[in-house]
């Protein structure tokens, strides 16, 4: 009988992996590599600030000083009450000094008896 002897050195010796298992792994890996760029570009996206161009628009410089605002109108002002006088004396008014739009004041004097 020969017999053949095999001397095996167990340094180099792995075991083997078979190629399903190897398949199965890498796809593994892929699956995982891009899942973690899709989770990257998504933040990467969603941290950008928003930006708006404005494109019709003028410059100006700007100066401190006292801000003017001035409106014109024209028009009659109607008052919500009617305030009635009563003078302590009855007669007629012989001489009506103002007559109806007038501006008066609280000194003026609007009759005479």
């Amino acid at each position: 009988m020969n017999a053949e002897k095999r001397i095996i050195q167990m340094d180099d010796a792995s075991p083997k992996i078979s190629k399903d298992k190897k398949r199965k792994r890498l796809v593994l890996i892929l699956a995982f590599a891009a899942l973690g760029a899709g989770v990257a570009g998504y933040l990467w996206y969603a941290a950008r600030p928003e930006t708006v161009t404005l494109r019709d628009y003028e410059s100006s410089v700007v100066r401190s000083g006292e801000f003017v605002s001035t409106t014109e109108a024209s028009g009659t002002v109607l008052l919500p009450t009617q305030v009635e006088i009563v003078s302590p004396r009855e007669g007629y008014a012989d001489t009506l000094l103002v007559s109806e739009g007038d501006q008066i004041g609280t000194d003026d004097v609007l009759a005479q008896l």
